[in-house]
């Protein structure tokens, strides 16, 4: 059975067991009537959910570089999936890109509209079921982990994010793209006056010393400045990487057994707190109907 054909029959006992409780005075035509009026409101939120999940394969969606035939491609494998992730499949995304069967571009405000205003909203009850809540903290912690991932291999680079579409995402070739255009950047900026020098050194040019001059001139100004500059880049990419690796955490947390509601709920105010790291409104929100209704743990 496919994840939205699961999700419709839990929905569906959930909707009529709502039905029971809420609506005992309705006789049984109203009670069907109300029944199927319900059931059309939680097709329709899968759809959306779908819609937030799979906003890549939309024709308004963000382009990733993936051609018509790879969307079709993907759209048929994920026809009958919200959304369907496993532990790894940020680090495989790292290496295969967008192309990659789990990578999802989630419009993570579409999705914190759809949660906040539709799936907690009272009256929604019969939608809320342990299938839809953990799938949707999936959902909120692999957009922090993803959007993170694609921050730190595109940058802000023009070049780079070129390059990065190009490849579908593949952040090992963007890496390395970004290597050499720095070695060619080096050779350009300081490896062609050390060249002239040396050049009219070794020709015993008469020029030599003005070479020489302007040579160290132009070290003197520049290179201790792009040493300075290096230094503050690799400090900032050491801070993204660090932050990477506390939401692909968080990202585990949910694999491997019960995922722990309030040791996340703590994590993340104590990431916040000590390395203003940014979470989206509508997970602190979610984890906290999560703790209402599991406890420290589901």
């Amino acid at each position: 059975m496919s994840q939205i054909s699961q999700l419709k029959s839990v929905l569906k006992f959930n909707i009529n067991d709502y039905v029971e409780k809420e609506f005992v005075n309705l006789d049984n035509k109203e009670k069907t009537i109300t029944i199927n009026e319900l059931e059309d409101k939680s097709d329709q939120f899968l759809k959306d959910l779908k819609k937030c999940a799979q906003h890549h394969l939309q024709p308004f969606g963000t382009p990733i570089g993936l051609n018509k035939e790879d969307i079709e491609k993907k759209k048929d494998f994920l026809k009958d999936t919200i959304f369907a992730a496993d532990s790894s499949s940020p680090t495989q995304i790292v290496w295969h890109g967008k192309k990659h069967q789990d990578y999802y571009s989630i419009h993570i405000t579409d999705l914190q509209n759809l949660i906040l205003h539709t799936y907690l909203q009272d009256g929604r009850e019969y939608l809320r079921c342990h299938a839809l809540d953990k799938l949707i903290l999936e959902m909120l912690l692999y957009y922090h982990v993803v959007a993170t991932g694609e921050t730190i291999s595109e940058g802000i680079s023009f070049s780079n994010m070129a390059v990065s579409h190009y490849f579908k995402g593949r952040s090992m070739v963007t890496a390395l793209f970004k290597w050499c255009k720095e070695i060619a950047f080096m050779s350009i900026l300081f490896g062609i006056p050390l060249l002239l020098s040396f050049n009219s050194y070794y020709n015993s040019n008469e020029n030599f010393p003005i070479f020489f001059t302007l040579t160290s001139i132009w070290y003197l100004l520049f290179f201790p400045r792009y040493l300075l500059n290096k230094y503050i880049d690799m400090k900032e990419q050491s801070y993204k990487s660090h932050n990477y690796i506390a939401y692909n955490n968080l990202w585990l947390g949910c694999f491997f057994g019960a995922t722990h509601l309030e040791y996340m709920k703590n994590t993340i105010q104590n990431l916040i707190a000590s390395r203003n790291m940014i979470f989206e409104s509508a997970l602190k929100t979610f984890l906290d109907y999560l703790i209402k209704k599991y406890g420290k743990s589901f």
